[in-house]
């Protein structure tokens, strides 16, 4: 499964895009180029194909290619209920982008019980602008 959802990602990426996305100084070194609104169609897709109790080790495998969009997304398809403090901590210190931030804190990590407990320290880089 997380070969075919590659795929479908890497089949709507633009070059293109990544250049819109440094000018809003989104971090593109690993990004392909899918816009938003075809990651949240791949999401819909996805949620109805894939079990919910299979879609928590999907986002894990997702986050663990380190593709931009494919982080997205995993936070998209999580499980929120079978996300730890553990999980949050760890994503939380591979965000690089105000972007990535957003989404995975609004797509999933809001979800959380304990999200207003939990504070998230979030090293950004300088941005040489």
């Amino acid at each position: 499964m997380l070969a075919f959802i590659l795929d479908e990602l890497k089949s709507v990426s633009d070059p293109e895009r990544i250049e819109g996305m440094k000018r809003y100084a989104i971090g593109t070194d690993k990004a392909i180029g899918v816009s938003l609104p075809d990651i949240r169609s791949i999401a819909a897709s996805s949620k109805k194909r894939i079990v919910l109790a299979d879609r928590h080790l999907l986002a894990k495998q997702l986050w663990d290619t380190e593709i931009h969009e494919a982080r997205i997304l995993a936070s998209m398809i999580d499980n929120p209920k079978e996300v730890t403090k553990k999980q949050m901590d760890q994503w939380t210190r591979d965000f690089y982008s105000w972007d990535l931030c957003d989404q995975v804190c609004n797509n999933l990590f809001q979800k959380q019980i304990f999200f207003l407990t939990k504070r998230l320290i979030i090293p950004m880089p300088k941005l040489n602008l």
